[in-house]
């Protein structure tokens, strides 16, 4: 499986090639999937830091829309659920299971003795969630029994503007139950081929689903780079160039 970020910052694009992850090529993918396009908005706690892109995605039969966070830096999709009650909940979008015809919860009992009931830590901030199965509406893409977390408890850390987190690193990061959905759609051959890529500016973005982006020349200048492991989207560097001098990392 690929991935690619595209940063764009001050009219320029600056290619970010992370890596390839050979399970998921060696059938090959379903051409007849289109490019899936999300527009990416940046976000801020304040006025002169941006933090991060999020975009919207819907949860159940009919639909109810929520702002995630894409990030990859985690591997969990979690929606906060309209049973949590705490003000940080309160302050969100919450998803009422109650009101779709396609949801199913996970059953109160798991393998090894677990319960559906979970709690991430994140570097800040905790929550706890009951596992779900749920048709997920992505950009034009629609996908049945997607698995996601329904937030029952939140602190008060996710205060952000996005609801919750969709997780886009890969699944050895996710929590016991969920798996990251662009991994599960890839299994299923959704896309043209398995890869992502974000086009990010100041003022939002984009992100492209089975392709590089369309205004973008990158098909004969890409390279692929081995990930450190197939978990964080983390790279190896060999050396970092600071002018005058050359820095080599070790």
């Amino acid at each position: 499986m690929r991935g690619s970020i595209f940063v764009r910052h001050r009219q320029q694009i600056h290619r970010r090639t992370l890596a390839k992850h050979s399970e998921f090529l060696e059938s090959p993918p379903q051409v007849s999937a289109k490019r899936r396009v999300i527009s990416v908005d940046s976000t801020a706690y304040n006025p002169t830091t941006t933090l991060f892109y999020a975009g919207y995605v819907t949860l159940g039969t009919p639909p109810q829309r929520f702002l995630v966070n894409f990030d990859t830096g985690s591997a969990d999709f979690w929606i906060p659920s309209s049973r949590c009650s705490s003000q940080t909940c309160l302050a969100h979008r919450q998803f009422e299971s109650e009101l779709s015809s396609s949801f199913i919860q996970a059953s109160p009992e798991r393998g090894n003795n677990q319960t559906s009931q979970l709690r991430i830590e994140y570097g800040t901030g905790v929550v706890g969630i009951e596992t779900a199965r749920e048709t997920l509406g992505w950009g034009s893409l629609k996908a049945h029994n997607i698995t996601f977390g329904e937030s029952v408890q939140m602190t008060s850390d996710f205060d952000a503007k996005f609801d919750g987190l969709f997780g886009m690193a890969f699944p050895s990061l996710s929590s016991p139950g969920l798996s990251p959905p662009f991994f599960s759609l890839a299994q299923r051959r959704a896309f043209n081929a398995n890869q992502f890529s974000f086009t990010l500016g100041e003022g939002g973005g984009r992100l492209d689903l089975g392709e590089n982006p369309e205004s973008l020349d990158t098909a004969e200048s890409t390279v692929w780079i081995k990930l450190v492991k197939p978990q964080y989207w983390a790279v190896r560097i060999s050396s970092i160039t600071i002018e005058p001098g050359t820095q080599t990392s070790k």
